[in-house]
């Protein structure tokens, strides 16, 4: 697994394989793989941590069966912008990639955990005071 997969997977195996995601501030603006094709790996890693933020508020709303429902076109923008994103880093060329992309990469992961563990967080209490909505969610978020 190279530096790029290993980026996009740790961030959502920590806490999205269990419920999914993808996505960003600009949501509703579903990213392309013609924009994504132009950013630069920084700006890709940047669009991770903004996705696994703005999954942990998402997941902070749900508490009911219609606002699981009221979320889904949010996170099937943000499994769009994930799968567009995790396409771009793993296609990137080996001549794209040099030492200061590893190094931009891995000065987002403190960033990334973080969310990542609000995410956790959240599962969690889903989980708790929420069960029947495990596989609610797991049907909504079944594509990644």
């Amino acid at each position: 697994m190279n530096i790029q997969t290993a980026f996009v997977s740790v961030v959502f195996a920590l806490g999205l394989s269990a419920c999914g995601g993808g996505g960003s501030e600009t949501s509703g603006q579903t990213l392309s793989a013609e924009t994504a094709a132009q950013m630069s790996v920084a700006d890709m890693g940047d669009r991770l941590i903004d996705d696994t933020q703005e999954l942990s508020e998402i997941l902070r709303t749900i508490d009911s069966e219609a606002s699981a429902e009221a979320a889904r076109p949010r996170l099937e923008a943000m499994i769009a912008d994930y799968k567009v994103l995790q396409t771009r880093l793993e296609t990137l060329d080996e001549t794209e990639l040099g030492m200061g992309d590893a190094m931009a990469l891995a000065r987002r992961m403190p960033a990334l955990g973080t969310h990542a563990q609000a995410i956790a967080a959240e599962l969690e209490r889903l989980r708790t005071e929420h069960p029947e909505l495990s596989d609610k969610l797991g049907r909504i978020l079944d594509e990644l």
